[in-house]
């Protein structure tokens, strides 16, 4: 198993055994910013690659990115050229680091004009290349003909640039002079369902939008808590087995995974890395779940809310701060209240949070996350921060309010010591967690890319690190002023801070008294890209432009309008289809037998009502649909759908699911959840 790790990755291990050291050096050097890569390095990087790739089976290569979409994106090269009359394999150094692609295609929010269509994508050099199947994967960023950034890649990498430069140079104002940089590490844990194939391709609904959106609930949901780190059916072992086996050879640490807490859930976790690679492995390792459950007979479901009544799924993004001396600057120690180091990161981290928990939770976001946030274990769309108890008890001290004794772990076994507890328990209902060393954010959808979060994040705590930085110049003695200085910034920000139970009605209206910002779904949030106070620090950061930012607005609405466009007219097809005509056909079935006796007749009325009441419900939906196609302003598009077309599926959907009860198990046209949950 180790022996074949890494093997289809293009690694650090696999360039120095095939680059000249001159040239490994040189690529290391322009990798920390030091140096820019020469074209005798990058030819002889692409000749060492395409050598490599060739001994792996490759016979293209492709600039792999990640456009608006959020999804990846690929268009295969082949190595083979002809030289007068004959194929000759060829890969130059200008291949390697550019590639140019149509850019019409792709969503731009108005960044070019319609006859601008050229794109063009770069290597970045920061993320390994691969090989999968008969392809060598090029991690790439991409931009306009302009310069302008179309993709999630490019901000990342200024964000992640500019975090390193603000914490290095706050660390520097800390007497820390020999420290190199700063990384943001993430570690991403992945939610998915599978279904066995059959029954996917028999649901309009899952095999066009992702979800079901009609169900009735099974006899049994998720309420006897047995699924939860449950035995692993057979067959899903055997699918999690190849899983690996792929992660593992592209050079992915997939740590741990397990039954999720749902039917027919399940989590896959990676090992932290630098931010940049791991979302770039985060969006590989979707598209094995994908691929090798279609080999197993399943489809995996990255949706954040496949089935209604039951959990969700998110994926959890762990971030941490690695210095190049290997310190976690999120660790404690054993006294947090006298590391000013430690308490400078987290005061960022809950600063940052707070100025811009609206764009935190938007960029956590997508229409699907609105199905999954505030119910069945997920966290609410409240922004607030949990760091545990003794976290807190060390700030209310700060504050000079009554700190809480440290406390004890219970002695567990006789051959045990007594043992001081954790730092903090895991507080669930938190959408934001500090858990031992580092932050967990519990609200990002299953679907999506992690990168928009991080960027966000890490702009918002660039902008933080610059301003402590400053403040710290100012000072005669940082060392000694400083906690009076976090205690006045985070007393203005401590309503954020939230030990409770984030699932509880009584915090919903805490968090009003709190002034929290409370917003019951994404549409609401994307006015928050457009704020002052995030076009200023996201140009203060360098990351974004606010022609940027506008062009990613427009496109956040439309992309909204089309998820909710192809739900509505999914289920509209549904109903008109199927399942009206399955219930026309049982009322004629009811008909004839109340003729026969009286006892039918009560059933019979019952089902012409549920029929006629479904009919103007989905007669409604028609016409709100209607209305929202004709609406030309992408905001108030969205808006008709957010409220309206969304609010008219809801009831719709409640009538279909009665239709489901009341109808036969045979007439009813597709797998119901009892199927679907419970037959892996």
């Amino acid at each position: 198993m180790i022996e074949h790790f890494g093997n289809l990755q293009f690694s650090r291990h696999e360039m120095k055994k095939r680059l000249p050291s001159p040239i490994y050096k040189k690529w290391k050097t322009a990798l920390y910013r030091e140096t820019v890569m020469d074209r005798e390095t990058a030819d002889a990087m692409a000749h060492a690659m395409k050598e490599w790739a060739l001994e792996k089976g490759a016979t293209h290569y492709t600039h792999w990115f990640i456009p608006l979409t959020g999804l990846s994106a690929e268009k295969h090269n082949t190595f083979i050229t002809k030289d007068e009359e004959l194929p000759l394999l060829h890969f130059s150094g200008s291949s390697l680091i550019k590639g140019e692609t149509d850019g019409s295609s792709f969503p731009t929010g108005g960044l070019r004009a319609t006859f601008e269509a050229r794109g063009f994508t770069y290597w970045d050099i920061s993320s390994f290349a691969f090989v999968r199947g008969h392809v060598l994967y090029i991690p790439s960023i991409f931009i306009s003909y302009r310069g302008d950034q179309l993709d999630l890649k490019s901000p990342l990498l200024r964000a992640v640039d500019s975090f390193n430069q603000k914490a290095t140079e706050l660390l520097h104002q800390l007497g820390e002079k020999e420290l190199k940089g700063v990384k943001p590490m993430i570690g991403l844990e992945q939610e998915y369902f599978l279904v066995r194939k059959e029954h996917f391709l028999k649901r309009p609904d899952l095999f066009y939008t992702g979800r079901t959106l009609i169900g009735a609930p099974p006899p049994k949901g998720q309420e006897f808590e047995d699924h939860y780190l449950g035995s692993i059916p057979t067959k899903v072992g055997e699918f999690m087995q190849d899983v690996n086996v792929e992660l593992w050879r592209l050079g992915i640490f997939a740590q741990c995974e397990h039954n999720e807490s749902a039917p027919a859930q399940f989590e896959i976790v990676s090992h932290q890395e630098i931010a940049s690679l791991s979302i770039d492995q985060n969006m590989l390792l979707m598209d094995v779940l994908k691929e090798k459950a279609a080999q197993h007979g399943f489809v995996c479901l990255l949706h954040e809310k496949p089935y209604f009544g039951i959990n969700g799924s998110g994926k959890h993004n762990n971030i941490s701060f690695l210095t190049s001396q290997g310190v976690n600057l999120l660790e404690p120690g054993e006294s947090p209240k006298e590391n000013l180091r430690f308490l400078l990161f987290l005061s960022a981290f809950i600063l940052a949070t707070e100025k811009h928990s609206t764009l935190l939770r938007l960029a956590s976001s997508d229409a699907g996350n609105d199905e999954r946030l505030g119910g069945f274990e997920a966290p609410p769309a409240i922004v607030s921060i949990y760091l545990g108890e003794d976290l807190h008890a060390t700030l209310r001290g700060f504050f000079g309010e009554k700190a809480l004794c440290p406390s004890h772990q219970k002695q567990c076994l006789p051959q045990l010591a007594d043992l001081p507890a954790d730092s903090t328990d895991r507080n669930r209902t938190s959408p934001i967690a500090f858990t031992g060393n580092k932050f967990e954010i519990r609200m990002l959808g299953s679907s999506r890319s992690a990168a928009m979060l991080n960027i966000c994040l890490l702009a918002a705590l660039a902008d933080e690190l610059g301003e402590m930085t400053e403040d710290l110049k100012a000072m005669a003695s940082p060392e000694k002023e400083a906690y009076g200085y976090l205690t006045d910034k985070l007393w203005a920000v401590k309503h954020i801070l939230y030990e409770g139970d984030g699932y509880s009605n009584s915090w919903l209206l805490e968090a009003k008294e709190r002034g929290l910002p409370i917003l019951q779904n994404y549409v609401a949030c994307i006015p928050s890209l457009l704020s002052r106070s995030t076009v200023e620090m996201f140009q203060r950061s360098g990351v974004l432009s606010e022609e940027e930012l506008e062009a990613r607005s427009h496109i956040l609405y439309s992309q909204y309008s089309h998820t909710l466009m192809a739900e509505a007219r999914t289920m509209k097809i549904m109903l008109e289809k199927d399942l009206l005509p399955a219930l026309r056909e049982e009322i004629f079935q009811r008909k004839n037998l109340s003729l026969v006796d009286d006892f039918f007749l009560e059933e019979l009325n019952i089902a012409i009502e549920l029929y006629k009441e479904t009919k103007e419900k989905t007669q409604t939906l028609n016409l709100l649909l209607k209305e929202a196609l004709e609406e030309k302003n992408s905001e108030k598009k969205a808006l008709i759908f957010s409220t309206k077309v969304r609010s008219a599926m809801k009831d719709l959907r409640a009538s279909a699911d009665k239709m489901e009860r009341l109808l036969p198990g045979e007439s009813y046209p597709y797998p119901d959840y009892g199927k679907m949950l419970y037959s892996l």
